[in-house]
């Protein structure tokens, strides 16, 4: 069996969710509890934060939305079932104990891998520690809320711990995280803003061929329709009197820079694109992209 390299490993989950999902793990937009940092379920110790990256991607990809972590250690001392889960790689430091030439053993601090297992992975684990809640403190903002209600025609908006944003063509859904787990109501309303832009390029709305057109992170047809999804985003906050986050905008953005070299065509055109799905979500009348 190969030797396990945490440096690889971060670097291919990273580019993962680059791809996959269009955002990097130092840059979420939302928070998935009222905990602040990962952390050791026992000790409340946050990790450091290169580890801190590695549990928030295994997060991403596993669905997890509690931020305690128990070692593997930890995990036989407490009794809990574990039985068919994988544990998460961590690099820290620990006592090594080692045998000198007399004979003699003295114990050294080393760097080490460490195994964890998220506590939504342990049966039994809630016997050992409390439970956690979102807070319950969204506020809708009513011309926001105006926008949204007025969508006509509008895909399905699911909402769960466990997603991640984003929109699904050939399902015609959007997956969310709950509203009181965006950082503030403009991040949500941002947010979700930019998922029914993606929308509205579905065949039963404005048709810009989204269910049969393979994307790919950064390549020409993937940025020209995120830069449609963001300039809507922009001018629907903007109607709603909301400023809009920019370090998402840029983190969703950052594949397009490149594709606008070799297409001077795009900006204007993905703003007309825009200006369509703007108008569609307000409930004004537009011909679809292929009528």
């Amino acid at each position: 069996m190969p030797k396990f390299n945490i440096n690889k490993s971060v670097t291919q989950d990273t580019r993962e969710l680059i791809e996959s999902k269009g955002v990097t793990p130092w840059n979420v937009p939302y928070k998935a509890t009222g905990l602040a940092f990962h952390q050791n379920a026992l000790s409340g110790r946050p990790y450091k934060i290169g580890n801190a990256l590695i549990l928030t991607m295994q997060s991403f990809k596993q669905g997890y939305t509690d931020p305690r972590w128990i070692t593997n250690k930890q995990a036989f001392s407490l009794g809990v079932d574990f039985k068919g889960q994988k544990t998460t790689k961590i690099w820290g430091a620990g006592p090594i104990e080692r045998e000198l030439a007399d004979g003699t053993k003295e114990t050294v601090i080393r760097g080490r891998l460490y195994s964890l297992f998220n506590v939504e992975q342990c049966k039994g684990i809630e016997e050992h520690i409390e439970p956690l809640s979102l807070p319950d403190n969204f506020e809708p903002i009513k011309i926001a809320e105006g926008v949204l209600d007025g969508f006509k025609n509008p895909p399905e908006v699911s909402y769960g711990p466990a997603f991640s944003p984003c929109y699904i063509p050939k399902l015609d859904k959007i997956e969310l995280p709950p509203k009181t787990a965006f950082h503030n109501e403009e991040l949500f309303y941002s947010t979700i803003y930019h998922e029914l832009a993606h929308s509205t390029g579905h065949s039963s709305r404005l048709d810009r061929g989204l269910e049969n057109t393979t994307r790919h992170y950064g390549d020409t047809a993937y940025s020209e329709e995120e830069l449609v999804a963001e300039l809507t985003a922009l001018t629907l906050c903007r109607y709603s009197g909301l400023e809009k986050p920019v370090d998402n905008s840029k983190n969703y953005l950052s594949g397009w820079a490149k594709a606008i070299k070799n297409d001077e065509k795009m900006i204007l055109r993905a703003a007309s694109r825009a200006d369509k799905a703007v108008k569609y979500i307000l409930g004004e009348g537009v011909k679809n992209e292929r009528s």
